[in-house]
């Protein structure tokens, strides 16, 4: 899979080499690091773009993985040049959707993609963004935004009906937002561990006694413990009331 980089105005200018990409997305981080070494070519400059694509029957298909690049670090103990910026979700993420003037909330209602769509559009980022045509299946009943980020207020949003929402470059350089039902693998007959690979580990002598510290002083402070079960849970204290 190839790492491109692109211009200001999305214009592909090259593909990177020997570089390390560090790339999340979710609840907590929806961004990225791009390490590369200073003796390299690739020179990358503010609000470049880079996107992750592969080639399947000759064609370039692209992937979710990719962002704007915010912020720019050089090391030259390291020799190394890094490169900080957030993913498309981040993108959403930075976003606010407020209400329209004279309005407590924005409200949504309909078909998802085409709610998603109304959202993209009232936010102002139709120019980055397109939404699918495709019907989801999903109609959303009446649903209320107020000062929340448009990427946890979809994903607020779709959680209650069974569904998420994929991204994927386009050719045009926008960004494809799609809904579609969220399907549990675990119960695809079809996905099996032999699908993929895996690193589990136990702790077997985690912390299992707490000494709580309440009011007072010296001996006259007062002092519980508590200890967890088997599933660390925190057993019944003795008292009723401690």
């Amino acid at each position: 899979m190839d790492l491109i980089y692109s211009d200001k105005n999305r214009i592909d200018i090259g593909v990177i080499k020997n570089y390390n990409f560090d790339l999340a997305y979710g609840k907590d981080e929806n961004n990225f690091q791009l390490t590369i070494s200073l003796d390299d070519d690739n020179v990358l400059n503010e609000g470049y773009y880079i996107y992750c694509e592969y080639i399947e029957d000759g064609k370039p298909v692209g992937t979710e993985y990719g962002g704007i690049i915010d912020k720019i670090e050089i090391d030259t103990d390291s020799n190394k040049i890094v490169y900080y910026g957030r993913t498309w979700h981040g993108v959403l993420d930075s976003r606010i959707i407020s209400p329209e003037e004279g309005y407590d909330y924005f409200t949504v209602s309909g078909e998802a993609n085409s709610v998603v769509k109304s959202i993209i559009e009232h936010t102002g980022l139709t120019d980055m963004f397109e939404v699918s045509n495709e019907l989801s299946d999903v109609d959303i009943i009446e649903y209320r935004f107020r000062y929340k980020s448009i990427y946890m207020s979809i994903l607020d949003l779709l959680k209650d009906y069974d569904a998420k929402l994929l991204f994927k470059r386009l050719q045009n350089g926008k960004i494809l937002l799609k809904v579609i039902y969220a399907k549990d693998y675990s119960q695809d007959e079809e996905w099996t561990s032999i699908n993929t690979t895996f690193k589990i580990s136990k702790n077997y002598r985690p912390i299992n006694h707490l000494i709580c510290l309440g009011q007072g002083e010296l001996r006259n402070r007062y002092v519980i413990h508590l200890f967890t079960d088997y599933f660390g849970g925190i057993q019944p204290y003795s008292c009723d009331n401690p």
